[in-house]
C-alpha cells in the first residue's frame, strides 16, 4: 500500500514564530508511522521522544548532540 502526499494536503501546525510543521501522514492514516516536514529558521530546542526518529535535511544544517 502507498499514499501520494502533496504539500497542499498537509495539516499545517505553527509551532513557533520560526517553526512550522507540515503533517503528511498521521495516525488517522497509519497507527505506526507518521511523516512530517518541519521548516525552522534559527530554531533551537531539545527534542525528546519515545519513538525512533529519522531526519533528512533538505536545506541548511542541523546540529545533533
Amino acid at each position: 500500500m502507498y499514499k501520494v502526499v502533496k504539500k497542499v494536503d498537509a495539516i499545517v501546525r505553527k509551532i513557533a514564530d520560526n517553526k512550522t510543521a507540515y503533517n503528511y501522514i498521521t495516525k488517522d492514516f497509519s497507527p505506526t508511522i507518521s511523516l512530517a516536514v518541519i521548516e525552522g529558521i534559527n530554531y533551537n530546542a531539545p527534542i525528546t521522544a519515545d519513538q525512533t526518529w529519522t531526519y533528512f535535511i533538505l536545506d541548511g544544517e542541523m546540529k545533533i548532540i
